[in-house]
């Protein structure tokens, strides 16, 4: 791949067999790949197969990755595939699993909950509950609390995000839509004041 500084014209697309375009705000050229004889290979095959099968199992949570994996020059959904491609089973091809144990939903340096347990308060409602005496460096009583529920069985995310904070030291979740099933339990926190978030913290499963 070449990088052109300077041209009295600025090129856009394929000229030939070299394609123009700008990347980072430069002007670039790279020439056309030949075109292939065989078709792709099983590696290939199975790492399009795992990348396309973690994008839609992710995107339902693109909007909470604006919060939790704030990066520059890469979009909050390309940063969770980044962390999370790597959390998906090698041996379940071609029916993909996730390591849930493993999969995170953000990154940063805010500390997490310290005390933490999910349990079920009322059927269809999940009740969490965590130490707000101590209070570590880099957080704030105002920490904003996210949690995310996933549930194997509808292949459902169920998010919430903003009415709790780290003083709070509870809250009780509607889950009513997961009734009767169990579901995999992720948590974190938001911080406005120290800009950022926690590591995800996984709960483990709950029959809601």
């Amino acid at each position: 791949m070449a990088k052109i500084d300077r041209l009295p014209f600025n090129l856009s697309g394929q000229l030939g067999d070299y394609v123009y375009y700008k990347w980072k705000g430069k002007n670039v050229v790279r020439k056309r790949p030949a075109p292939r004889k065989n078709g792709p290979s099983l590696l290939e095959q199975q790492a399009r197969s795992k990348f396309g099968f973690m994008t839609k199992f992710l995107i339902p949570l693109n909007s909470l990755f604006y919060e939790t994996f704030k990066i520059k020059d890469m979009s909050p959904l390309n940063k969770a595939l980044s962390v999370n491609l790597n959390h998906v089973i090698p041996e379940s091809y071609p029916d993909w699993r996730v390591d849930f144990s493993k999969l995170s939903l953000g990154e940063g340096a805010i500390p997490g909950l310290r005390d933490l347990s999910v349990n079920i308060h009322t059927p269809g409602h999940l009740i969490f509950n965590w130490d707000v005496k101590s209070r570590p460096w880099r957080s704030s009583k105002h920490d904003q609390i996210y949690v995310a529920v996933y549930c194997e069985h509808l292949n459902l995310w169920l998010t919430h995000l903003g009415s709790v904070c780290r003083k709070d030291g509870s809250f009780i979740l509607d889950a009513e839509p997961f009734s009767g099933f169990r579901v995999h339990v992720y948590l974190g926190l938001i911080s406005d004041f120290w800009g950022g978030s926690s590591d995800s913290q996984y709960l483990g499963m709950v029959n809601v």
